[in-house]
């Protein structure tokens, strides 16, 4: 079933309802409460997908004169036009209701992140049994390939860390002596790390702020996967499993509504925007689809306000938390670094790419206010 129609007016949009009984377009007459309006909408669903075009014709000229003596119906009209329709069987095969547009993209993104999740995982369980690690502080081949960016740093790092066994955080920030010459020269080599990193290391007077770094390596040397890639990408079980769960809640409902083309534009689009200001604003070492997530919250959330009809159904508490959470790790970040501005070795990481979250939600909300990526436009 697929919206096409919605009214302020409850006799208008049972006058229209029952016009296209009679037109053969079986449809759902449907009330809902618009908590921000603070008034009724009565929504119009039509059953078939292939008489969706005809039925918006009909809406068309209906809102040009709804009074108009084409549109009124006779009671025995409706009631014979039932009759024949279940009297109809292939009628009555034609018109049962049917899903228009099944998530599969949605579905291929779920699916493929999971897949994407067990081969990384598959990979670190080889490389800890191969080099004997306790711990993996290393790059698996999957991450090295699907990351932003790989300084050449890091390449050289993962290697004095597999020649030394330094498997823990303790043992990289206390490596024994015959290490320290190799890292210190792959310390002192200038790296992207990103603005945030940059302000800090100026506040802190520390020469590496002033040291230039070669940006886009990868991409550069033309890897331009790496602008979308690192959306599929997840961390760990609680952060794919969050992810996916907001994938599937709200794909659902964008997918049928934007369609094929436009859904996966809209994933493309925002996962590149929204890795590349994580990647400016925090260096290449970030992965997941939280950003994708966050600008299909901001989407639904003005296409809900600005356009009730297209039947959108998310409830405010859920813009609310998502918000909150934003905020949050926002004002963690910030305290970071100011703690970290007073006193390098007290500051602490949230862990959370908070830039992405932040532009993926305005992104949504621009893409929400661009006719290409309305319902309507969709049709």
């Amino acid at each position: 079933m697929r919206i096409v129609a919605a009214f302020e007016k409850e006799d208008l949009a049972k006058r229209f309802s029952n016009f296209l009984q009679t037109q053969d377009i079986d449809n759902t007459l449907e009330s809902n409460f618009d908590k921000k309006e603070k008034k009724m909408m009565y929504s119009i669903w039509v059953h078939n997908e292939d008489l969706q075009d005809k039925a918006k014709a009909f809406f068309d000229n209906f809102l040009s004169d709804p009074n108009s003596s084409k549109f009124d119906v006779k009671m025995e009209d409706i009631n014979e036009n039932q009759a024949d329709s279940k009297n109809d069987k292939p009628q009555k095969e034609e018109m049962k209701p049917r899903r228009a547009f099944p998530s599969k993209i949605t579905f291929f993104f779920l699916f493929l992140c999971v897949a994407l999740y067990l081969v990384n995982y598959m990979q670190e369980l080889s490389i800890k049994k191969k080099y004997n690690l306790k711990h993996l502080v290393i790059f698996t081949p999957l991450q090295k390939n699907f990351l932003y960016d790989l300084p050449p740093q890091r390449q050289l790092l993962d290697e004095v860390i597999i020649k030394y066994q330094l498997d823990d955080e303790k043992k990289l920030l206390n490596p024994p002596e015959e290490a320290k010459s190799d890292i210190q020269k792959i310390e002192q080599m200038p790296a992207f790390m990103g603005l945030y990193d940059i302000i800090l290391n100026k506040f802190q007077k520390n020469k590496k702020a002033y040291q230039s770094a070669p940006m886009f390596i990868k991409i550069r040397q033309g890897e331009i996967w790496r602008l979308f890639t690192p959306a599929i990408l997840h961390s760990g079980f609680l952060h794919i499993l969050f992810n996916m769960l907001w994938l599937w809640y709200l794909g659902k409902q964008m997918e049928p509504r934007l369609k094929f083309l436009r859904f996966i534009l809209f994933i493309i689009i925002v996962a590149v925007l929204s890795n590349t200001a994580q990647y400016l604003m925090g260096g290449p070492y970030f992965l997941g689809f939280s950003g994708v997530i966050t600008a299909m919250i901001g989407y639904i959330w003005v296409r809900q306000k600005t356009a009730p009809w297209e039947g959108y159904n998310i409830p405010n508490i859920i813009f609310y938390f998502i918000g909150i959470f934003i905020f949050a790790m926002l004002f963690l970040q910030i305290v970071s670094f100011i703690m970290q501005m007073v006193k390098p070795t007290i500051g602490f990481n949230p862990g959370i790419a908070n830039t992405a979250h932040i532009a993926g939600a305005i992104i949504g909300v621009i893409l929400a206010k661009i006719p290409f990526f309305t319902w309507r436009s969709s049709e």
